[in-house]
């Protein structure tokens, strides 16, 4: 494992975090973030760095190099209450986002319906003219 690998692994357990809670944290995609912290990214991309360690209220340098008695000392300032509230307004925006989508895919749905009412009121029109083309 990379020292990254280590200090991200170290800062999830000092604060009680998954995974999928310092992805919505951070922004970073939860595959890119499970990469780095088994080691497998070599050269992590900087805005991650710089969102990663935006989190936990430390630079991309100190992410990247410190040891874990040095993140100690730099984040204990950093209250826990903090990071979750972060995270809790994350996850409200979260469950705005999916009612906003929910209720998008509604009207998506309606539409599909009224464009298919007009689609077969055209079918008839077009068939009523016929007829009365017919008939003259």
């Amino acid at each position: 494992m990379t020292q990254l690998g280590s200090n991200i692994g170290w800062l999830m357990t000092h604060f009680g975090l998954t995974l999928k809670q310092l992805s919505q944290l951070s922004g970073v995609p939860l595959i890119a973030l499970q990469k780095q912290k088994d080691g497998v990214t070599q050269k992590p991309q900087p805005h991650n760095l710089a969102k990663l360690a935006g989190v936990f209220g430390i630079t991309p340098d100190e992410l990247l190099h410190s040891k874990h008695v040095e993140l100690a000392k730099r984040v204990k300032d950093l209250p826990r209450q903090e990071i979750y509230t972060r995270f809790e307004k994350i996850e409200a925006s979260l469950e705005a986002y999916r009612e906003l989508v929910k209720q998008q895919v509604n009207i998506g749905h309606q539409l599909v319906s009224v464009s298919y009412d007009i689609e077969q009121q055209v079918a008839a029109l077009r068939e009523r003219v016929r007829e009365l083309k017919y008939t003259e």
